[in-house]
């Protein structure tokens, strides 16, 4: 055999067969009808590729890892039926037994519980309740698996007992299964049992569901104690803050202030002396606290807690809930007649460009201006969100009254004797309301005088007078009583 020829016996080299086209003969190779190519290679070996879901660990990884991130494409452009047959695509390879050994020899783990996450996500925002508590019951049985880590499953949970759809678009009895069914897989030792359970607590007042929340406390306060079950753990001081933080919103909305005036000093006691506070949980304690003691009329301790309150939320960048508790420490201020300027303290002038809170700022500067048209004008304009807001709105009253008692206090200085009318025409309002004005400030020793109601006057007097005839008063009271008991014996 010539050396031109040897290579005819070498088993490397490989010639296509002579098929007579003549568009093929020269190259060696022939095109398809479909412009592939005609597979001349499968010699009867097997070449490690199937054309489903492929043969071979190379294969099955390969695939599940494409399937994965192509469903991940469909889902962030929102085409999310296509996204959650890829999805279940991946949870169905992977449960197929004769993938076990494949899945099991996987570096990064299995697919599955990503691909679970995103099928819970789809329902949820689809509103698939069924299928929501199917996928959401499997996803939490394969979450203790050594694959998944703590923050992975932390991240799983909260994605969907926070997710917004949640309430949206599914009822109460669907929302108290997913929690249950959380809880239930979750030990009360762990970490992500009590946050869960705060979560749970906080949808529980969003939806006003008041009645629910209380056997959760109970619970939440149990874990916060030490070993010997009564004392509360010192190293649990800052969760104990957050069930504070809980209970003191669930009191203010049962309107159960009694309470609340109980409670609220133990937020500031001995037990949580060690807690290091986290200005998303002291933002609402503090305003609650606020809240508290504005019912109780104790305007300069409300202010105090509102300004706290505000700068808590502003450090944890709530600005909608910062403004809010500018406008009710403003309030405060005012009712309270403080010479305190809130807008001179920098963390609060830093929002007066916010049209909401310039309203406040002209409402307290017309206060001290004494300008109560101007006064009354702005707090009862709709467009500038004061009296939208419900709270304020419940101490309209109040604040007019400190509004009209500042300004009466300064028309009665100069004058001995004035007409009532007159000064209901200086503060705006009906003569038979400022006469109820007059008569609640001289009973709380505000103002001192006596009011003549035939002739319509107010007459100034000396609180020396005041205090003179009220003793008089209570001897003629004391008398009267010895009298009658005299008598009561005689008879």
């Amino acid at each position: 055999m010539s050396d031109d020829e040897s290579w005819k016996n070498d088993p490397d080299t490989y010639m296509a067969p002579d098929t007579g086209s003549e568009a093929g003969s020269e190259a060696g190779y022939e095109y398809s009808d479909d412009g592939g190519f005609d597979d001349y290679f499968d010699d009867g070996s097997d070449n490690g590729f199937d054309d489903h879901e492929g043969e071979g660990e190379d294969s099955v990884a390969i695939l599940l890892e494409n399937t994965y991130y192509e469903a991940d494409d469909l889902f962030s452009q929102k085409k999310f039926l296509e996204s959650l047959e890829k999805y279940d695509n991946i949870v169905k390879l992977e449960a197929d037994p004769k993938n076990k050994d494949v899945i099991e020899a996987m570096s990064e783990g299995p697919w599955t519980f990503k691909a679970l996450a995103k099928i819970v996500t789809i329902h949820l925002t689809l509103g698939n309740t069924k299928e929501l508590v199917v996928e959401y019951k499997h996803l939490l049985r394969i979450m203790n698996e050594t694959y998944v880590t703590a923050n992975s499953r932390e991240e799983a949970i909260n994605e969907t007992l926070t997710h917004s759809s949640l309430t949206d678009k599914h009822d109460e009895n669907t929302i108290t299964q997913l929690y249950e069914a959380t809880l239930a897989t979750l030990k009360s030792s762990d970490r992500l049992w009590f946050k869960t359970s705060l979560s749970q607590a906080r949808l529980y007042l969003r939806g006003g569901h008041l009645h629910m929340i209380s056997p959760l406390l109970k619970k939440l306060y149990h874990t916060c104690k030490g070993s010997d079950g009564q004392s509360f753990d010192k190293d649990k001081a800052s969760d104990l803050l957050e069930v504070y933080a809980i209970e003191m919103k669930q009191l203010f909305m049962s309107k159960n202030f009694g309470r609340m005036k109980l409670l609220y000093p133990k937020t500031k006691g001995a037990d949580v002396t060690n807690a290091v506070e986290d200005s998303r949980t002291m933002g609402p304690l503090r305003e609650y606290g606020g809240r508290m003691w504005m019912h109780f009329r104790q305007w300069t301790a409300a202010y105090n807690e509102f300004f706290e309150s505000f700068k808590a939320y502003e450090e944890a960048g709530k600005t909608i809930q910062a403004k809010a508790c500018i406008k009710y420490l403003v309030i405060a201020n005012i009712i309270a007649c403080a010479d305190v300027n809130p807008f001179a303290a920098r963390e609060i002038c830093a929002y007066g460009k916010h049209p909401d809170i310039e309203a406040m700022r002209n409402l307290r500067d017309a206060f001290y201006q004494d300008e109560i048209g101007k006064f009354q004008d702005i707090l009862r304009c709709s467009q500038n969100g004061i009296v939208t807001d419900p709270f304020i709105r419940g101490f309209t009253t109040e604040v007019l009254d400190s509004m009209r008692t500042k300004v009466l206090k300064r028309r009665i200085k100069p004058y001995r004797r004035i007409r009532i009318s007159f000064l209901a025409k200086q503060c705006l309002v009906e003569a038979s309301q400022m006469q109820r004005l007059l008569e609640r400030l001289i009973l709380d020793e505000e103002i001192s005088g006596t009011i003549d109601q035939i002739g319509g006057y107010y007459e100034k007097s000396s609180l020396a007078q005041n205090k003179k005839f009220t003793a008089i008063k209570k001897w003629s009271n004391q008398l009267d009583a010895l009298r009658e008991a005299i008598n009561a014996q005689l008879s």
